[in-house]
């Protein structure tokens, strides 16, 4: 039955989500943008307090980019300058079957989103930026399907903050 396997499709992927959502340690990071010149970025947004207790952790300069999510082959790709999202996309095997093709998305290296589909795939990449492939959602309500969402761009920025940090 159709309707039998639907449900059973929605329901393993619901237990997935959650277990990843478990598993997935909250990064409480937040990205900043300085550069030598300290008067520039003085009494700006990048410009924060410290608080006792934070550390500030500069990352070295990666030299891939990550596609993640509903790919044949979820990698970090070396990066080759000029290349887009796509090109990239190719390099991980492209989409598979349970892939949302709609929705793919780019988190840039310092965490803004690139999420409009024309743009994110055409978009130049640079070190460090991760590709994201969403799962195609089966079934379920609005809540779920917004539920899905979200936990799959946790994952996601989850991922690049690791790799970046190794």
């Amino acid at each position: 039955d159709d309707q039998a396997g639907l449900m059973r499709a929605m329901q393993q992927q619901q237990q997935q989500v959650v277990a990843n959502l478990k598993t997935q340690p909250s990064s409480g990071r937040l990205v900043i943008t300085i550069s030598t010149d300290l008067a520039k970025w003085a009494n700006t947004n990048a410009d924060v307090a410290l608080r006792d207790g934070d550390v500030i952790s500069i990352p070295k300069r990666p030299d891939y980019v990550v596609v993640n999510g509903q790919v044949y082959n979820p990698t970090a790709v070396s990066f080759t300058p000029g290349r887009n999202a796509e090109w990239y996309l190719q390099r991980a095997g492209g989409p598979t079957d349970l892939a949302n093709k709609k929705a793919i998305f780019v988190v840039r290296v310092n965490g803004s989103v690139v999420a409009d589909k024309g743009k994110a795939l055409s978009s130049r990449m640079q070190p460090g930026d991760a590709i994201v492939v969403p799962d195609k959602v089966v079934g379920g309500s609005n809540t779920w399907k917004y539920l899905l969402n979200i936990a799959q761009i946790t994952t996601a920025i989850a991922l690049a903050t690791s790799v970046a940090t190794r």
